[in-house]
């Protein structure tokens, strides 16, 4: 209530391509690109620059609400450690099927936020030709439905495209950070 319209920053959903069958993210791939940019969307400072506007968005909301920029949070949700996974019992089984039918509040819900990590590993698309499954995040049937669900009432700046973060961005001295929103 005290961030005011700002509140759906405090929701942020990763949709990401999952790397392989049992495990999404075997090697960090995603998770270093997410924690970086976590880090940022947390405490980007005035180095930071969002969509053109100086410092962390979610900071910045807090600060406004007199919450103290410094004690800015929010809540992350993505699939894997989220919903449970194979195997599961039949209460967990229960649980994770009424977690995929709450998706759309995540992806979906014109507050939350939406972090689309389209970034794939060097050679990833090769090895998924090979399979004859999806190269892409835009080919992945997941993907294809979470960025849908989260294009049909977001305003740009609650959709964030991961993949076109810069290098500069990453800088820990403090770049900026360049996310765009996707077309």
């Amino acid at each position: 209530e005290a961030l005011g319209d700002d509140w759906g920053l405090l929701f942020v959903a990763l949709s990401y391509r999952w790397l392989a069958k049992d495990h999404p993210d075997p090697d960090r791939f995603h998770q270093d690109i997410v924690a970086a940019v976590a880090k940022l969307y947390l405490d980007g400072g005035p180095q930071f620059q969002f969509k053109g506007a100086e410092g962390s968005p979610l900071a910045a909301a807090f600060k406004r609400a007199g919450l103290g920029e410094e004690n800015a949070d929010f809540a992350f949700f993505q699939d894997f450690p989220c919903l449970f996974q194979k195997p599961r019992t039949p209460s967990e089984d229960e649980l994770f099927k009424k977690g995929l039918s709450l998706l759309d509040v995540w992806y979906g819900h014109e507050q939350a936020v939406c972090w689309q990590q389209t970034e794939l590993p060097p050679g990833f698309a090769e090895k998924m030709e090979m399979l004859g499954l999806a190269q892409s995040y835009e080919e992945s049937g997941w993907c294809f439905v979470e960025a849908t669900v989260s294009a049909g009432v977001k305003v740009g700046k609650r959709r964030l495209n991961l993949g076109k973060r810069t290098k500069r961005a990453m800088l820990s001295d403090g770049g900026l950070l360049q996310l765009q929103r996707l077309a």
